[in-house]
């Protein structure tokens, strides 16, 4: 009896096999009969490439919001940042009043090879004009980079020289940082500040603890998540692996035709022992989230901001013949206590992009009471038996809300007119002694009354007109952009967190639970 049970349940399955690629190969001829059409009757030409896309891009939004079709321009872009290089000249500019402002230039790269300097613009590059109502970051960008060795002409105007300044310079490669601050915020205590997860992440933040390690010494780390959206899941399990113990399930995906993958910690890490806190907000998705839900659920640090984003699907990259890719969701992933965090995307795409936006609207960035979790979607931490929840992102430990004086219209519309760093640009243009102080210098002389009343005058300047109300309730944040604006430009981006961190109420919690050693009240217990 059982044989002939197995013998009509395989017939069954053959027949659903036989009807599924019936049902397929039915959709791919009638899809091939409306090209046919096309080709034999429509009155004009047809551009079978543009149709061809817009048909891919159709399908993959019927099956999930994040399988996407990249076209070839975008896909270079996509994985430029992920391979953590591209061949350029290596400056940072800004389009400041149709002319571009260099703020700096990539150490040993081939502008300051070339002696070009921070400060300088740029009129030419080759013989096309680079200045003007027409010129763009995508234009700029296109006539900057290249082919490496491949030579490009630049002219630059330099304030101190009569006339332009013509220098050939041969493109190389630029690193492209995923390490955004790596620095000792306090006695013992290092901050790490990632934007993605690339494939030189690793390497990037173990020779940043190297270097600051060997100036003063640390035992607790704060990591930093929030506004970082993912990158390689390799990349997100090598880190978690950094605090994991040895052979601690970190990850595992499972899908339709992807059986389950089991990711585990090694043996080697910076920070197997010590105090750990990991920063994340509404933002933090992807492989961040993988980073942040081992973390919680072997109670191996604390979480603390806001609730993440929720996008707990895995995509893979498929390559078509003419330079263009689907990334294709070819699994979920799971945190090692068996969560998916997925959010929902029932009612559509459309809906599922505005979730933060509902967020916000329903309270949830100020209160976390009005944050509802489904308590059937409840799983408990690994070690401490603490309650964690699936479906919909990783809950933090630790709920800081969001200040709306961030959202106070005067704050907003000072950085939608980009006068921070306009500001920048008139404050140093001309001024090479800018160039010539150190941090603590520079520090120094941005006293804070003054900095901010010259501000306020050359916005009034640019048209923009200051209420005194609004500017009074956003002075803090005005303030600290500014101050962290001016000397990032100057001194880079560790510059830049090291005086904005300090305004940010994630960052000053997490450095007083270090210091109060507050872990045991949340469920966390180190050896001492």
């Amino acid at each position: 009896m059982s044989y002939l049970l197995i013998i009509f349940s395989i017939f069954l399955f053959s027949i659903k096999c036989f009807s599924q690629d019936t049902e397929k190969e039915k959709s791919l001829n009638k899809l091939q009969k409306v090209y046919n059409y096309l080709d034999s009757y429509y009155y004009d030409s047809v551009d079978y490439q543009a149709i061809t896309s817009a048909a891919i891009i159709s399908v993959l939004k019927e099956l999930d919001p994040h399988s996407t079709y990249l076209s070839k321009e975008v896909l270079e872009t996509a994985e430029e940042s992920l391979k953590g290089v591209f061949s350029g000249v290596g400056i940072q500019y800004f389009i400041y009043k149709d002319t571009v402002f260099i703020i700096s230039v990539t150490k040993g790269g081939p502008s300051e090879n070339a002696g070009i300097r921070a400060g300088d613009r740029i009129i030419k590059v080759g013989e096309e004009i680079a200045f003007g109502n027409n010129i763009n970051n995508d234009f700029i960008s296109k006539m900057l980079k290249g082919n490496k060795d491949e030579e490009v002409k630049i002219s630059i105007y330099r304030k101190s020289v009569d006339k332009l300044i013509d220098y050939t310079i041969s493109r190389n490669h630029i690193k492209i940082s995923s390490l955004d601050a790596c620095y000792i915020a306090r006695p013992n205590i290092a901050y790490i500040r990632i934007n993605n997860f690339a494939k030189n992440t690793i390497s990037e933040i173990e020779n940043g603890l190297k270097e600051i390690k060997e100036k003063e010494d640390f035992n607790s780390i704060i990591l930093d998540l929030r506004g970082n959206t993912g990158g390689y899941l390799s990349t997100a399990v090598d880190l978690a692996s950094e605090f994991l113990d040895d052979n601690q399930l970190i990850v595992y995906t499972e899908g339709l035709n992807a059986k389950r993958n089991d990711y585990k910690a090694s043996k080697n890490g910076f920070l197997k022992t010590g105090k750990l806190i990991v920063l994340i907000d509404e933002v933090t998705a992807s492989a961040s989230e993988i980073v942040a839900g081992a973390i919680q659920d072997w109670d191996r640090g604390l979480i603390i901001g806001r609730r993440t984003y929720g996008k707990g699907l895995v995509q893979r990259p498929f390559y078509l013949n003419d330079g263009s890719a689907v990334r294709l969701t070819t699994a979920r992933y799971y945190t090692p206590s068996g969560r998916c965090i997925q959010k929902s995307f029932d009612n559509g795409s459309e809906e599922y992009f505005k979730d933060i936006g509902k967020r916000y609207a329903h309270g949830e960035f100020t209160n976390r009471d009005s944050i509802k979790m489904d308590d059937s979607l409840s799983y408990k931490t690994i070690l401490n038996n603490r309650t964690v929840f699936g479906r919909g992102g990783i809950m933090p430990d630790i709920f800081i809300p969001y200040d709306t004086n961030q959202n106070n219209q005067l704050y907003k519309k000072l950085w939608s007119n980009n006068l921070f760093n306009k500001y920048y640009i008139y404050m140093v243009d001309g001024k090479d002694v800018y160039y010539t102080y150190s941090y603590n210098e520079m520090d120094s002389l941005l006293d804070k009354n003054t900095i901010l009343q010259e501000f306020k005058d050359y916005a009034i300047k640019e048209n923009i007109e200051i209420d005194n109300n609004l500017w009074d309730t956003a002075e803090k944040y005005i303030y600290r952009d500014l101050k962290s604006v001016i000397l990032k430009n100057l001194f880079g981006t560790v510059a830049y967190y090291k005086i904005s961190n300090e305004f940010q109420d994630e960052f000053l919690k997490s450095i007083e639970v270090i210091e109060k050693d507050d872990f045991s009240k949340f469920g966390i217990i180190y050896n001492k």
